[in-house]
């Protein structure tokens, strides 16, 4: 593993939320080991142009229908962050302020033999890692994710006021 010290350096871990979203991605598949994607996963990005190795170049057709994907997974997945439509997500029954992505500690997003798409979805929306520790139970250390994008009154906060 290599450690870099990036002190003082502008760095970015926000990701692209439009047509570049696709270069992005690709410039990750063609840098990485591809071992740590599945079967399924390879398959569908092989079906959108994206393969290690070789060569991405969508045609205007694609790379239109492209810019409208990237729009749609990314309001999508605000909405999921900013609102979770499962209720499993809310900390406090009744209440729809304060979340987590992990439904019961799930940091692998399954559970009963289902993926938790909205869940995964969530959390890498919202952070760049994972790692088991965010979503185990540590009374009196460790650390404790919990998110509220709304106020007691279901407004959207505002960046712009404290």
């Amino acid at each position: 593993m290599i450690f870099l010290n990036i002190s003082g350096q502008y760095s970015n871990t926000i990701h692209r939320m439009d047509y570049g979203y696709w270069d992005e991605l690709n410039s990750t598949i063609q840098a990485e080991p591809i071992h740590g994607l599945g079967p399924e996963t390879r398959r569908l990005l092989a079906s959108i142009g994206i393969k290690k190795g070789k060569e991405f170049k969508p045609d205007e057709r694609m790379r239109t229908i492209r810019i409208d994907a990237a729009a749609i997974g990314s309001v999508t997945a605000r909405a999921l962050t900013a609102c979770p439509a499962d209720l499993r997500h809310y900390l406090y029954p009744g209440e729809r302020v304060w979340t987590n992505p992990f439904i019961q500690g799930r940091y692998d997003f399954r559970l009963d033999g289902e993926r938790l798409l909205d869940s995964r979805i969530y959390m890498h929306f919202y952070a760049n890692g994972i790692t088991p520790a965010m979503a185990i139970k540590n009374v009196d250390k460790g650390s404790k994710y919990t998110i509220a994008c709304l106020d007691k009154h279901g407004h959207a906060l505002d960046g712009g006021k404290t």
